[in-house]
């Protein structure tokens, strides 16, 4: 592995954020104080991976970091965190820092503030994360993290059991990790993820499914699957709990799914014993996927049952490639985006109100029927036969083919 080479190649695609975080540790340095970019940047650096954000450890505390730059906001100060705003960007700086003591599995019980790089660094959870890079792109890498990467292996730093103990979540970051890169979990790291699966009980759902959704839309989501199941971490996991049909279904799929609303409805077709309600309550997910989910598997039984017109109708743009996704994964690979596309340019509306009568105008029809749930269910009769051309989107066509009954 060439560090060097690597770094050039990704600042060229993020020369800007390589810029300012240089000189946000130039100015730490002025003031005597050391500065190294850290974590997931280094990492996805020199993996030739796209960066999202940069995070920087220092040995200056927090007040002498908001004593240094105008723009700071104390984001996680008692954990020596602030945020620093330099030239429209943010960057995390972060003290370099011990932890003891992990009582609720989460935040450590005790933080002590450090003057050396390695030591941070000693306390993250994988060797391709305790990885720092100065502003000179010098690489410092005392636990062999790009060692690991040529192996593709992740592996903790330290003993796997105490990485654990202090945090389960990890055991789902690793699994995350295998998704995102392909890379094989090392033996002594899986061995004690099979001997403490159990401890991922005690992290909060919010943050399991955070780690869940990167997992499954991973480009190497196979690699996770066999991860899962290598670990048993998988029955400890909201709806998987006791549901062996459930992980049955689980141990067929190898390819990645676009999001959670894709995986909950094939999950509730594909399985009985898993329904869309069981998903979005056990993980605790927005109304916005049970939504989407529940409108996701309304598409595929309506392009069961009904004509193709009439589920294209109903398909939001949002949707298409979850609902081409899910007709995939389902046995029915022959409509394309293209095809929806061709379909949807033929409809004669695009959506409701673009129908020539509305609730008003069904009254008027008929002045003697009270308000009440018929408005809209003629509303939708009407609207499907327009799709259809059954009828003419005309209102004095519809008008009388209302008054004959239809």
């Amino acid at each position: 592995m060439k560090p060097s080479i690597n770094v050039c190649l990704v600042k060229m695609m993020c020369k800007e954020l390589f810029k300012r975080a240089e000189e946000i540790i130039e100015r730490l340095e002025q003031a005597g104080f050391a500065g190294y970019i850290v974590g997931g940047a280094v990492r996805d650096t020199l993996l030739h991976r796209k960066i999202g954000d940069m995070d920087i450890a220092t040995d200056a505390k927090p007040e002498e970091v908001q004593a240094l730059f105008p723009k700071v906001v104390p984001t996680g100060i008692q954990h020596g965190t602030v945020l620093v705003r330099h030239h429209g960007l943010s960057f995390e700086l972060t003290t370099f820092r011990t932890e003891s003591g992990y009582s609720d599995f989460r935040r450590p019980d005790q933080v002590r503030f450090v003057t050396e790089l390695q030591t941070d660094l000693s306390r993250r959870d994988f060797t391709i994360n305790a990885i720092a890079m100065d502003r000179f792109q010098t690489i410092i890498d005392p636990f062999g993290g790009q060692t690991d990467m040529q192996r593709r292996l992740v592996r903790t730093v330290g003993n796997p059991a105490d990485r654990f103990q202090e945090d389960p979540l990890r055991m789902m970051r690793a699994i995350r990790f295998q998704a995102q890169l392909g890379f094989a979990i090392a033996e002594n790291t899986m061995t004690a993820m099979r001997a403490h699966a159990h401890l991922i009980r005690h992290i909060a759902v919010e943050r399991l499914a955070i780690e869940w959704e990167k997992m499954m839309t991973g480009d190497y989501f196979s690699h996770a699957k066999e991860g899962l199941l290598q670990s048993g971490l998988l029955r400890y996991l909201p709806v998987f709990t006791d549901n062996q049909p459930l992980h049955r279904l689980f141990a067929t799929v190898d390819q990645p799914f676009t999001g959670w609303a894709n995986w909950i409805a094939y999950m509730d077709i594909a399985c009985p014993n898993s329904s869309v309600t069981d998903w979005v309550r056990e993980w605790k997910l927005s109304n916005q996927v049970k939504k989407d989910s529940k409108l996701l598997v309304h598409l595929y039984q309506s392009f069961q049952h009904e004509p193709i017109e009439w589920t294209v109708y109903q398909l939001p743009n949002a949707l298409m490639d979850d609902f081409l996704q899910l007709l995939t994964r389902l046995g029915f690979s022959d409509l394309t985006a293209k095809d929806i596309a061709s379909y949807q340019e033929q409809l004669p509306i695009k959506i409701r109100q673009e129908m020539a009568v509305d609730g008003k105008d069904l009254q008027q029809f008929f002045p003697n029927r009270p308000r009440g749930a018929w408005l809209r269910e003629q509303l939708e009769v009407l609207e499907k036969a327009i799709v259809l051309q059954e009828i003419v989107n005309d209102y004095d066509t519809i008008r009388e083919w209302l008054k004959h009954g239809n």
